[in-house]
């Protein structure tokens, strides 16, 4: 089968502490959709990322992909949120830093809710990861 991959950028807001960060998302062969991935960035990641890399100079980069295992058959599920710098164009640089999940997956009627669950935990740990290691992560060039 094809991989078939769809390169797109979303506004995420944020409601109380309202603000807006840049997310550019790769999703290849999965259940997960662009709302899915706002929904999860939105009840992830914490007020006080904004405030530690501004969506003018930082951006996020989400990476969804579902292929089979070839040695159990069973669907494999890879995530990676990564930190990207703006550049001057508005355009992300390659992810400074980065952090990725693998699943094995059972393909249920719940797929996609379980899926969008696991990125909003991994969202959340990106950004305090990100947050108590923003010093050495704004020194990456």
């Amino acid at each position: 089968m094809k991989r078939f991959s769809l390169c797109f950028f979303l506004m995420v807001l944020y409601c109380g502490n309202t603000f807006a960060f840049e997310a550019q998302t790769m999703l290849i062969n999965t259940t997960v959709q662009n709302e899915d991935v706002k929904a999860a960035l939105t009840q992830g990641l914490t007020p006080d990322f904004d405030k530690t890399f501004p969506s003018s100079q930082y951006g996020v980069y989400v990476l969804v992909d579902k292929a089979k295992e070839k040695i159990t058959g069973k669907d494999m599920v890879y995530m990676l949120l990564g930190l990207c710098k703006v550049k001057a164009d508005g355009s992300y640089g390659l992810p400074l830093v980065t952090i990725s999940t693998n699943l094995p997956f059972v393909v249920t009627s719940t797929e996609k809710a379980d899926l969008v669950k696991r990125l909003t935990i991994d969202a959340n740990q990106f950004s305090q990861i990100m947050i108590a290691n923003a010093v050495k992560v704004k020194s990456i060039q």
